[in-house]
């Protein structure tokens, strides 16, 4: 059985399931005016994420792989079918064996332009692993007429890809005492790098309490790799599921219906913290603007803050729109 065959064969196997979801972003370039968070931030060489605690001395050399502006090439090292419409894609960085430099929540947008088109579409996707010393991967679900998913399907072993990181949000260690993510969908991807990087720096000791929204079980993406981390750092990271349109055979701990303002609210600290607490949000937009209301400026903006965490009586700077 080749690589790529135990690869998809392992990932399939596993209950978890990629979400169908966007988070808006803004009019990034042409027509992208939803962001397509693609990637579950699995490891392609470990399926079953087990956040491993990893020194700095293990850690490979960092040199920019990405200029200060402008596009970079990739070019596409192995391309895998994970399930009907879901696609491993692994590139291989240009800096040989360093890994990529890019920063905690970081996006890379893409750039291609269709045959006989004039405009480029632009689209960007959340890394798996952007620590993976030589490559970075993605898994990308293929949404109907997608433009953007569509080209990255059809990619083959040797093609290039344009690419120019997105950075989203500064995270520093302890900057929060407490970090609440409210995710809907795939809308969970951006934060795999958060909560990875926080859990395992042994120096932080921020706390992050984790609201994650479905339709279904099967949609819950990192399902069991969430509920080890809970059961293992119950003083670092909790986390409530919810789904929308449960099944009878929903599992233990899976509470039905969408999110709530008491739900939002048992994953917020005592008032007297959320000076020191950040909230970040990120789904599709009609579940931005039921949460935290519309983000403005076609996208560009942050937007008023409204929905449920304005009726629960937090301010604007205390909450981050992705």
């Amino acid at each position: 059985m080749s690589g790529s065959a135990r690869l998809a064969r392992r990932l399939t196997s596993s209950p978890v399931l990629l979400g169908a979801s966007v988070c808006t972003f803004g009019a990034v370039g042409y027509n992208t005016s939803k962001r397509y968070h693609d990637a579950s931030l699995l490891k392609p060489h470990d399926p079953v994420t087990k956040f491993p605690i990893a020194s700095v001395s293990d850690a490979p050399p960092v040199r920019p792989t990405f200029p200060g502006s402008g596009f970079t090439t990739l070019v596409l090292e192995d391309a895998t079918m994970i399930n009907h419409n879901v696609k491993h894609l692994r590139f291989k960085l240009p800096e040989g064996d360093t890994n990529s430099g890019i920063q905690t929540i970081t996006s890379l947008l893409t750039q291609h332009k269709p045959d006989g088109a004039w405009i480029p579409v632009l689209r960007p996707y959340t890394p798996i692993d952007a620590d993976e010393p030589g490559h970075i991967s993605f898994l990308v679900k293929r949404y109907p007429n997608g433009k953007g998913s569509g080209h990255m399907h059809a990619l083959k072993p040797g093609d290039e890809l344009k690419v120019k990181p997105i950075h989203e949000f500064d995270y520093k260690p302890n900057q929060f005492t407490h970090v609440t993510i409210l995710a809907g969908g795939a809308g969970i991807t951006p934060f795999i790098q958060l909560i990875r990087n926080v859990l395992q720096n042994p120096a932080d000791r921020t706390r992050i309490n984790l609201v994650y929204s479905n339709h279904t079980e099967t949609d819950i993406l990192l399902k069991n790799e969430f509920d080890k981390l809970a059961r293992e750092r119950p003083d670092r990271f909790n986390v409530i599921f919810t789904v929308s349109e449960p099944s009878q055979s929903a599992g233990e701990g899976i509470r039905n219906g969408r999110v709530t303002s008491p739900m939002i609210q048992q994953a917020l600290p005592a008032k007297a913290e959320w000076d020191t607490t950040k909230v970040l949000v990120c789904g599709p937009a009609p579940y931005i603007e039921a949460v935290a209301g519309k983000k403005g400026g076609f996208g560009w903006t942050q937007g008023s803050l409204g929905g449920m965490l304005k009726d629960l009586g937090l301010e604007k700077n205390q909450v981050q729109k992705f």
